[in-house]
């Protein structure tokens, strides 16, 4: 009987002490700073990283060369953005480039609050011809869409709008929006690449 109350007993020791120095072993201190340091060299890295999807030397402003309508913009390299300060009232930005995803957008900026039912023509023209002037757009595509009445709208809340062109060939790929924030009214057409 004394041989199987110690194999009883050896045979509930084993399981515990197994817990045991499992539990220890997780929960060293040693553990902590590998898992910092295992952080630092992720972020490291991310902040490090070099190489992009897409290609940044090639994200100048040369799309904008000879295009008579969009001249006198300044470039800003780092964000990779054309600024023209003096559009009609309006001012635009266009942003071309990234990393890891790709954009294209262009932005229309008023310093006044503008109701978007009653500035909903005015949008879609400003959207017809920016999309026209830079090939990427699809010009052609976004204005039979707009034309045809094939945009979808959603109104977020009072301050902002959001659309959807409701065509296969631009629809996985582009978007408008419409917000209103701080006194100014901003609204844009939107090509995005991921």
């Amino acid at each position: 009987m004394n041989g199987k109350k110690y194999q009883c007993y050896r045979f509930l020791t084993f399981p515990l002490l197994f817990v045991l120095v499992n539990c220890k072993y997780i929960g060293t201190p040693n553990n902590g700073i590998e898992n910092a340091n295992m952080e630092a060299s992720v972020v490291q890295e991310i902040t490090t990283k070099e190489d992009c999807i897409f290609d940044q030397s090639t994200q100048t402003s040369d799309f904008l060369e000879g295009i008579q309508e969009l001249e006198g913009y300044v470039w800003d390299a780092e964000s990779k953005t054309a600024h023209f300060p003096e559009l009609g009232g309006w001012e635009l930005a266009i942003t071309r480039g990234g990393c890891d995803h790709y954009e294209l957008s262009a932005t229309f900026i008023r310093n006044e609050v503008l109701e978007f039912s009653k500035e909903k023509d005015f949008v879609f023209e400003k959207i017809i011809w920016i999309t026209s002037l830079l090939d990427e757009f699809q010009g052609g595509v976004i204005k039979e869409v707009i034309e045809g009445n094939k945009v979808s709208i959603t109104k977020e809340n009072e301050n902002y709008y959001y659309g959807n062109f409701m065509d296969e060939r631009v629809y996985e790929n582009f978007y408008m929006d419409y917000k209103l924030a701080n006194d100014r009214t901003e609204f844009s057409i939107n090509y995005w690449l991921n």
